[in-house]
């Protein structure tokens, strides 16, 4: 069983929200009916609608069915071309075709545009007004509008912050519009105006939007108003040198201000008092007669009261009254640092350690160098190094007389860690025979790194390689090792893997044969009762 499938066109062309409809035809080749089942691929699913997803076709018959493309009127059905597939699959013998088809989805423009407040002003002293003009794209396609602003009669001139702005399909773009007046009357009625701002496409001069709203030019002060501000003004004026002024004190503060004070601290009263010729100070039993504006000191040796009162004439204020306690004075015991450790002494740039403290008697504790103030409530204060190096640590603990007293120091030491990394090394094998001309193999893999070195022995060579192997001969007991450098130079060095020499065995020597009929020699030959294994005896000279 076969069939074909046909499109009735290629490219269809739609306006967004339209429903356009699309014929396809099924031809049955077979020799029975066959069930056919429709799905469009590549667009979508909301942009397609297929009535009838699954149907019948008689033996040898061609059927025409409806495909459907509504893609919605909305800023995302971007115009322009879109790509889809037909897939007709036979329920029958799961045989499938498929043909391929464009959607061309037309433009359409629609532009928006609001203007904020809906309403301002202006005045010779607020010589400008702001107004924010949103412009939306409404459309499917991008816009570049062109800003410009005007009222009927040209009594305002319009900036924009930028003259053309670009606003893509379904995109809002706020600008800032300040108004100014091209002239000013600082003496004159209110007056309100309307204008108008409105964006022009580039592309499409046709395509225009505005809006308006109103502006009011506001003088310096009206006639109306000056009248009446004058008439209040006059009459505050009037009221003012007629009435009557009692004596008040406006201010009584006691230096350095403070509910207590410690016995045998010197205390300054100040006072100002108004429409009053003098005031009468009284500190505890003792009674001052003092001008209306002034200061005075006294010693605090017990608590009391500071009592003023403004005098003008025969008229008295309400006296004022600032009471104090006199405390004797306290010994502060010095401050003690019970405890100060660092927890990671060494550590890499970025990571933290963990200051453990524990203070007594103090007011203030600080850790240096770096001047840190710690918090007396806790124990625990985190540090986060961002340079290496060697720093050395102390606290300093302060009580409430200033006291202080410094602990140990505690030297952090901070590395910058290597960025290379060695990710395998190995050395096989580790033992061999020189003898047999055996030679070592070394692999290696390592990321990160600018340089990479090899030592064997005391000799150093590159490997140019980021990884790879090599065989070298080994003629004695090596340690191998390698060496990776990051752009910075900071390395990172492998575990040496030491390779040993198989030890060759000694040579069994022979015992010479010796003639005991030599003279002169008696002492040298080898008793006839000896050990036969005995090495031979080495004679210097060769002889």
């Amino acid at each position: 069983m076969s069939f074909s499938i046909q499109l009735s066109s290629d490219l269809i062309a739609v306006e967004a929200g339209d429903n356009t409809p699309l014929n396809l035809q099924i031809h049955n080749r077979g020799e029975e009916v066959d069930r056919f089942e429709v799905e469009i691929e590549g667009l979508d699913p909301e942009w397609t609608a297929i009535p009838v997803p699954i149907f019948s076709v008689a033996a040898g018959e061609t059927q025409t069915e409806k495909l459907f493309f509504k893609p919605g009127r909305a800023s995302e059905s971007l115009a322009g071309n879109y790509p889809f597939v037909v897939k007709v699959r036979s329920l029958n013998s799961a045989e499938s075709r498929q043909a391929q088809g464009v959607v061309q989805i037309k433009p359409y423009n629609h532009l928006s545009m609001e203007i904020l407040p809906k309403k301002g002003h202006v005045s010779p002293i607020r010589g400008a007004e702001i107004f924010h003009a949103s412009v939306m794209n409404l459309g499917n396609t991008e816009q570049t509008l062109q800003l410009f602003g005007s009222d009927p009669e040209d009594a305002f001139a319009f900036e924009f912050g930028q003259e053309q702005l670009t606003v893509g399909p379904g995109q809002q773009k706020d600008i800032e519009v300040h108004a100014t007046p091209t002239s000013t009357k600082p003496f004159a009625s209110p007056r309100i105006y309307v204008f108008t701002l409105s964006a022009r496409s580039i592309q499409t001069p046709s395509l225009v939007t505005s809006s308006q709203a109103q502006i009011e030019q506001r003088p310096v002060i009206t006639p109306a108003t000056l009248g009446v501000v004058s008439l209040v003004l006059l009459l505050i004026f009037v009221w003012y040198l007629s009435r009557p002024l009692p004596p008040v004190i406006q201010s009584l503060e006691l230096e350095p201000e403070s509910a207590s004070y410690t016995e045998g601290e010197v205390v300054t009263v100040r006072w100002h008092a108004v429409h009053a010729s003098g005031v009468i100070l009284k500190i505890g039993d003792q009674r001052h007669d003092e001008p209306a504006d002034g200061s005075t000191s006294f010693t605090a040796e017990t608590s009391g009261t500071v009592d003023a009162t403004a005098v003008e004439d025969r008229a008295e204020s309400k006296p004022v009254s600032r009471s104090f306690e006199v405390k004797q004075p306290q010994i502060e015991p010095l401050p003690v640092i019970d405890n100060f450790e660092i927890s990671q002494p060494s550590l890499n740039v970025g990571q933290s350690f963990i200051v453990h403290y524990h203070v007594s008697h103090a007011t203030k504790v600080y850790l240096e160098p770096t001047a840190t103030i710690l918090d007396l409530n806790a124990e625990d204060y985190e540090v986060k190094p961002d340079q290496p190096g060697k720093t050395s640590y102390y606290l300093v603990a302060e009580n409430a007389t200033n006291k202080s007293v410094k602990s140990k120091t505690i030297t952090v030491r901070v590395t910058q860690p290597s960025s290379a990394h060695i990710v395998f090394f190995d050395v096989s094998p580790k033992t061999v025979d020189p003898a047999a001309n055996e030679q070592t193999t070394i692999q290696w893999q390592v990321t990160g790194a600018a340089r990479i070195t090899l030592t064997v022995g005391g000799a150093t060579t590159d490997l140019p390689q980021a990884s790879g192997s090599t065989a070298v001969p080994i003629d004695r007991n090596t340690d191998i090792y390698l060496t990776a450098y990051d752009s910075n130079g900071i390395t990172v060095r492998s575990q040496h893997i030491g390779v040993h020499v198989k030890s060759t065995p000694p040579t069994q020597p022979t015992t010479p044969a010796f003639d005991t009929s030599t003279t002169g020699g008696g002492n040298n030959s080898p008793s006839s009762t000896g050990n036969n294994n005995a090495p031979a005896p080495t004679t210097a000279g060769g002889g």
